[in-house]
């Protein structure tokens, strides 16, 4: 659900997160997160905290904590991201255009 449809108040956004996949350390200054896991088995960094969580688990991202997360494992893990407000959802649509142009986050393709 795009943030366009709920007049910028949040975002659903389904992800999937390959076996052995880190998402890097980042922080968001704007919104909030909360995931649930769909299939698999995910590590969570929240600030200081490191969980496990399962399917069936929430998980929640405050804005200017820093936070990380991973698959571990060898099975492929899906989440659904809930991100208040909306408008970060427009990241995830620009990152998989610029990977299906062959290009990477930082580099000159940007």
């Amino acid at each position: 659900m795009w943030g366009y449809q709920t007049s910028g108040r949040l975002a659903i956004v389904e992800n999937p997160i390959a076996p052995y996949r880190l998402v890097p350390p980042h922080v968001h200054t704007m919104e909030d997160e909360l995931s649930y896991v769909l299939e698999g088995k995910i590590g969570v960094r929240i600030g200081d905290e490191i969980v496990e969580a399962e399917r069936g688990t929430y998980v929640y991202k405050p804005c200017n904590v820093p936070h990380t997360f991973w698959n571990s494992g060898p099975e492929p893990a899906r989440i659904i991201e809930i991100i208040c407000p909306a408008g970060f959802e427009n990241y995830f649509r620009e990152i998989a255009e610029l990977f299906e142009r062959g290009g990477k986050p930082g580099g000159p393709e940007q």
